[in-house]
C-alpha cells in the first residue's frame, strides 16, 4: 500500500466508521465497569481509572474501533547506523475482553513488509517482492515480532486492555523511576502465549508464565516505561527481557490523549532500562476511528 493510498484508506475509514445501536455500547460500557468493579484491589483500581480518565475517559475508549497512525521507525544496527522506515500502524482493541489486534505496514527497500498480530495472539509476517508474497516462517522472527508488537499495543491503548480474562493483574508499589513517583504494576499470563509456535497453550509442557510490569506516572497517571520477561522459543530453561520508554503524549481530535515516542531497549531480570536503542517509533499523525451511538 503506498502512502498516497493508505491515506485514502485512512480518510475513507473516518468517514465510513461503524454505526451501532447506542444499547450496543451501552451493553459494552456497562460490562467493562463491571470488569471494573471486580477489581478488588483499591490501589489497583484507582491507578486504572485515572489512567482511563487521563487519555479520554471509559466512554471514549469502549467506542474505539481503531487508532491508525503514519510513524517513521529508526532501526539502530549494531555497527552503529541508522536505518528510517516508513510505516502505517492499525490497532484494533475489543472491548470489554481487553484484547488488541494490531497490523504493521513497513515500506521497506527489499518490499513490502506486514507484521500482525491478530486478536487470538496469533503472529504472521509477510513480505511483498516483485514476484509474490512470501511469509515467514522461522521462530525467531515470529517471536520477535510478537513481543514488539505486545508492547506497542499495550502501549497505546494504556489500562484500557489490562483487565483481560487469562491475565492476572496485581498493584506492587508506588516505585521512583527515571527520577519520578510511578505506581508499578504487573501482568501475568500468557501474554505472548503460543503465537511463534503454532501450538494451544495446553499442548505446550513446562510453560511459564509471561511478566508484564508498568510504571505509571503518578501525577500524570500516563504509562511511561514497561518490561516483559519472557520464556524463550525452544529454550524453556531461558528468559529474555524486552523494555520500553512511553513518552510525548498529546490529546487527538477525538478525544483520546496517546504516546507519540516509543523507545525499544535491552533491559534484564533486575529490570534496568538500557540506554542503548535498537527501535524507536515516531508516530507523525494519529486518528482514532469511533463508533458512533444513533
Amino acid at each position: 500500500m503506498t502512502p498516497n493510498n493508505y491515506k485514502k484508506f485512512w480518510v475513507l475509514s473516518l468517514i465510513s466508521i461503524c454505526i451501532v445501536s447506542g444499547s450496543g455500547c451501552s451493553t459494552r460500557l456497562e460490562r467493562m465497569r463491571e470488569r471494573l468493579g471486580l477489581v478488588d484491589d483499591p490501589r489497583l483500581d484507582n491507578v486504572i481509572r485515572e489512567n482511563l480518565e487521563a487519555t479520554g475517559g471509559l466512554e471514549a475508549w469502549i467506542r474505539t474501533v481503531s487508532i491508525e497512525a503514519q510513524a517513521v521507525a529508526t532501526v539502530f544496527e549494531s555497527g552503529g547506523g541508522q536505518t528510517f522506515v516508513h510505516q502505517y500502524h492499525t490497532v484494533e482493541p475489543l472491548f470489554p475482553e481487553g484484547a488488541f489486534a494490531l497490523t504493521l505496514i513497513s515500506n521497506e527497500p527489499e518490499g513490502r513488509l506486514v507484521e500482525r498480530l491478530d486478536h487470538e495472539g496469533q503472529v504472521t509476517i509477510s513480505r511483498e517482492a516483485g514476484d509474490g508474497i512470501y511469509y515467514e516462517s522461522d521462530m525467531e522472527e515470529l517471536y520477535g515480532a510478537a513481543l514488539k508488537l505486545l508492547l506497542e499495543g499495550q502501549s497505546l491503548t494504556q489500562t484500557a486492555s489490562l483487565l483481560r480474562e487469562d491475565v492476572s493483574v496485581s498493584y506492587l508499589q508506588l516505585e521512583r523511576k527515571g527520577g519520578r513517583p510511578n505506581h508499578k504494576i504487573a501482568l501475568s499470563g500468557r501474554l505472548v502465549r503460543h503465537v511463534a509456535e503454532g501450538k494451544k497453550k495446553e499442548d505446550r509442557p513446562g510453560r511459564v508464565d509471561d511478566t508484564l510490569v508498568v510504571w505509571i506516572n503518578e501525577e500524570t497517571h500516563l504509562i511511561e516505561r514497561m518490561w516483559l520477561r519472557y520464556q524463550r522459543p525452544n529454550q524453556p530453561d531461558k528468559f529474555g527481557f524486552l523494555a520500553v520508554n512511553v513518552s510525548e503524549y498529546q490529546a487527538t481530535p477525538d478525544g483520546l490523549t496517546l504516546p507519540r515516542r516509543l523507545e525499544f531497549v535491552p533491559s534484564d531480570e533486575y529490570q534496568q532500562f538500557s540506554r542503548r536503542l535498537f527501535l524507536v517509533v515516531e508516530f507523525q499523525e494519529i486518528g482514532v476511528v469511533m463508533e458512533i451511538p444513533k
